[in-house]
């Protein structure tokens, strides 16, 4: 099976723990399909994120896993 995930990654921002994670509805949905679909099945996810730093947490995070990556940097902020 192929599962393409085309949306929002950035930012999760938890307060008042100041704890920060990878984020967005697309990063969520692709990498709770990578860990319930079997691994011959095809996990992609499409989506952008900024230039700034933050945007290395989530290319970072979905790096870890076997899925595919079309995420393009834009200039500015990432989401939060």
């Amino acid at each position: 099976m192929n599962i393409v995930c085309i949306g929002d990654c950035g930012i999760d921002h938890y307060l008042p723990s100041g704890k920060i994670l990878c984020g967005g509805i697309a990063a969520n949905f692709s990498l709770q399909a990578r860990d319930s679909f079997p691994e011959g099945d095809t996990i992609t996810i499409i989506s952008a994120v900024g230039d700034d730093d933050a945007a290395s947490l989530v290319i970072d995070r979905i790096g870890e896993t076997n899925i595919n990556r079309r995420i393009t940097a834009l200039k500015g902020a990432s989401s939060v």
